[in-house]
This record gives structure tokens, C-alpha cells and sequence, in this order.
């Protein structure tokens, strides 16, 4: 039934701009020439060469290779495809916390300092993706995979949970004067500061992805967004939301009491 009333919902504002703004990140990282994986990194022969004998001079000469400006570019990209959908909560908060008159102005203090916090995590985790790539031979399997089951762990952990409930937490927003502005960038830079820490692996392998990029951004998003959705608990060791998900058994409930009650 929760399941039933979450897509139901999604037909409603602000779901549907969400979901839009989502979708034109996307469709602007499939056609556009920027991008946040590390092209070129594991197939030029010097940086092979270089790999895992001298794994800071194979980073150097891949961000050499890879100029900063088109990498934060398709990060801020990655950002439009994946995030809007998880900020549904805090911006009709911020929306219905505000002045009719001050309501757009209130959502674009919010959302500049929700992507001043994303825009600076994106540059040590695109450092963190080459690294990866560099050791692990450059090979992108093997980093995509080795990615999914670190944030499959971290999905498990007790510290993912406390920053989702972290950010969770609503703050309040003032209605006049230079409060208001306050409280409304505020609020995007610490609940951005929550989502970096519950996020940051997923939006790591998606980053690292390569060949699978937008497929990759899809399910991570889709995964982050589940994670968001799901119901609050104390912070615990517990199965990854993806692992739940892809559990037949509630499934398969209605029909293993109809053959037990007959």
C-alpha cells in the first residue's frame, strides 16, 4: 500500500517538474560533450604504463589530460539528472515556509547553496574515481563493480542511516529580512552537507561508471530516491534498500497465503 500511495503521488506536484528536470539532465549528458567520468583515463598508453607503479603521476597526467572545466561541467549535470527527483521534501518546505511573494526567490537561495555543497564534493570524488581507475589497472569493470559494493556496504551501515535522518530534518525558515535569505541558503548547504554524506558512493560509481553512464545514473538515482522514500529508523546495520527492492518475497506474499489458508 505505501508503495501504491508513493507512485501515485509522483503524478502530483512537484513530482512531475522533478522528474522533468531530471530527465533534461539526462537527455543533456546523453548529447551534450561534457561529461563527469573519467574519459580517456585507463586508454592512453602512458597512463597504462604508468598505473599502480606510480599511481600520482598516472592522476596527474589524467587530470592533465581531462581539463577540470568540462568535468565539473558533466558533473553539474550528473547533479540535473539525479537530484532534483530527492529534494521533493525540503523544497515544498521551503516553498510553504515562505511569502507567497518571496517563494521563488526563497527555492533559489535553497538550491544555491544546495549546489555550492554538490558543485565542491564533486571535485575530490572525480580525484577519488581517477585514483580508483589508476589502481585497479584501468580497468572499468572491475572499478564499477569494486564502487557498488562499497555503497551497497554503506547503504547497510548505521552512519548512512543517521545522515539520512539527518537530513530528513526540516529547519525553520524566516519570513523577513536578511533571516530569511539566511535561512534559506542554510538550509540547502546543510542538507546538501546530509546528502553528500548518505550519497557519495553511489554518485561516485555513477562518476565512474564510463561505458554505462546514463544507465548507471538512472539506477543510482532510482536507488538514492528509494533510500530517501524508505521509512525512518534508528541507525542500525541492515539490508541495503536495493537488496529489499529485488526481494521476490513480498511479492509473492498474497499468494503463499492463499495456498496456506486455501
Amino acid at each position: 500500500m505505501r508503495r501504491a500511495a508513493i507512485l501515485r503521488s509522483f503524478a502530483r506536484p512537484p513530482w512531475w517538474a522533478l522528474f522533468a528536470a531530471a530527465g533534461c539532465g539526462l537527455l543533456l549528458s546523453t548529447y551534450g560533450t561534457a561529461t563527469a567520468t573519467v574519459p580517456l583515463l585507463c586508454r592512453s598508453s602512458a597512463i597504462s604504463e604508468l598505473t599502480a607503479t606510480n599511481a600520482a603521476d598516472a592522476v596527474a597526467l589524467a587530470i592533465a589530460l581531462n581539463p577540470p572545466g568540462p568535468l565539473m561541467a558533466g558533473w553539474a549535470l550528473m547533479l540535473l539528472a539525479m537530484m532534483p527527483p530527492l529534494l521533493a521534501a525540503p523544497l515544498m518546505h521551503v516553498w510553504r515556509s515562505s511569502l507567497p511573494q518571496r517563494r521563488q526567490g526563497s527555492l533559489a537561495l535553497f538550491l544555491i547553496g544546495y549546489c555550492a555543497v554538490w558543485m565542491a564534493a564533486g571535485s575530490p570524488l572525480i580525484v577519488l574515481a581517477v585514483t580508483l581507475h589508476m589502481l585497479l589497472g584501468g580497468v572499468s569493470l572491475w572499478v564499477t563493480f569494486s564502487l557498488v559494493v562499497v555503497a551497497l556496504l554503506w547503504s547497510a551501515s548505521p552512519w548512512q542511516r543517521a545522515a539520512l535522518n539527518r537530513g530528513h530534518r526540516l529547519q525553520r525558515i524566516s519570513l523577513f529580512g536578511w533571516a530569511w535569505g539566511r535561512d534559506c541558503a542554510r538550509f540547502g548547504v546543510v542538507h546538501a552537507l546530509w546528502c553528500v554524506a548518505s550519497c557519495w558512493p553511489w554518485m561516485l560509481a555513477a562518476a565512474s561508471a564510463e561505458d554505462w553512464h546514463l544507465a548507471f545514473m538512472i539506477a543510482a538515482g532510482a536507488i538514492m530516491l528509494g533510500e530517501r522514500l524508505a521509512p525512518a529508523e534508528p541507525p542500525r546495520w541492515r539490508w541495503p534498500v536495493l537488496i529489499l527492492a529485488l526481494d521476490p518475497r513480498p511479492a509473492w506474499a498474497p499468494l503463499q497465503d492463499l495456498l496456506r489458508h486455501g
